[in-house]
């Protein structure tokens, strides 16, 4: 979440539109900026059809808000800038250099291994997941492509994973498997039958869909392939949570359910954080 807008980017997910105009009013361009990017365009648009019913006398500067919008979605400055101080104008121009064009960030690629445990060996979610990950990293214009490394690994686990210990095994298993590289995320492909899942909290002995031991600071996302999400965005989602996204932004604290790291069903988003630190220069699966 934008770091200067996280009570403005929160109320304009919450879609409480009165909260969000008020918010965005008391930001810099450059936040306000930022925060309008962030909440995507769908809620954009959404947040622009309000405009008429909080622009009121003494209520927020909605000409500036309207610029804001329009560097946002035209992806240039408005030629009409009128009332605007020139500093405001800088700050769009700085934006679109730095989201677009000139500044574009440099070329990344996720690199990740993938393992299968022995009762995994016949699923048939991963490809999909792979090729949705890519789908996605493609259609956010994140600039980033994922590699896979050629050949699968096996985990000599005749069983089913569902707790920690069990999880344990399997990575230190891993770790000395010959395709095991420590500049690559190690995704382990798994099962936990539905006979172990509590599906009023999605959980699958102690894990969902997917789980990442230590987010932020592993080397290991399990997939249980027992079920495959609708979306098939799970394991984008582990991956986020690789590169450093914690719980407080993310899964069912992320009002946006279309955001990647969400725990929606039509996930399509990848958010401002989880992009920033896929590109972060020392993440360890990425060169």
């Amino acid at each position: 979440m934008s770091g200067m807008a996280p009570k403005f980017v929160a109320a304009a997910r919450a879609q409480t539109w009165k909260v969000a105009y008020d918010e965005c009013n008391g930001l810099p361009m450059y936040a306000m900026l930022d925060g309008l990017q962030e909440i995507g365009p769908a809620l954009l648009q959404d947040m622009r059809s309000q405009m008429a019913i909080f622009n009121v006398w003494g209520g927020p500067n909605m000409p500036r808000i309207g610029f804001a919008m329009d560097v946002v979605t035209s992806r240039k400055v408005p030629p009409n800038t009128a009332g605007l101080f020139p500093d405001q104008i800088t700050d769009a121009e700085k934006f679109l250099a730095r989201t677009s064009g000139g500044a574009a960030p440099a070329k990344r690629t996720l690199c990740i291994t993938l393992f299968w445990t022995e009762a995994a060996q016949g699923e048939i979610v991963s490809s999909r997941y792979v090729q949705r990950a890519r789908e996605l990293l493609r259609d956010n214009h994140t600039n980033i492509d994922l590699d896979v490394a050629p050949y699968r690994g096996e985990i000599a686990i005749p069983g089913e994973i569902g707790d920690n210990s069990e999880m344990d095994k399997a990575m230190a298993l891993a770790r000395v498997a010959p395709l095991y590289a420590g500049n690559r995320l190690a995704v382990i492909f798994h099962l936990a039958t539905a006979s172990q899942c509590d599906h009023d909290k999605q959980m699958c002995a102690g894990m969902n869909y997917g789980n990442t031991p230590d987010s932020g600071n592993g080397r290991f996302v399990f997939i249980n392939v027992a079920g495959a999400s609708s979306d098939g965005a799970t394991l984008l989602h582990e991956m986020g949570h690789a590169a450093g996204v914690q719980s407080r932004d993310s899964d069912r604290n992320l009002k946006d359910s279309d955001d990647v790291m969400s725990y929606g069903t039509t996930r399509t988003k990848i958010g401002f954080n989880q992009l920033n630190l896929f590109r972060r220069q020392n993440l360890f699966f990425a060169r």
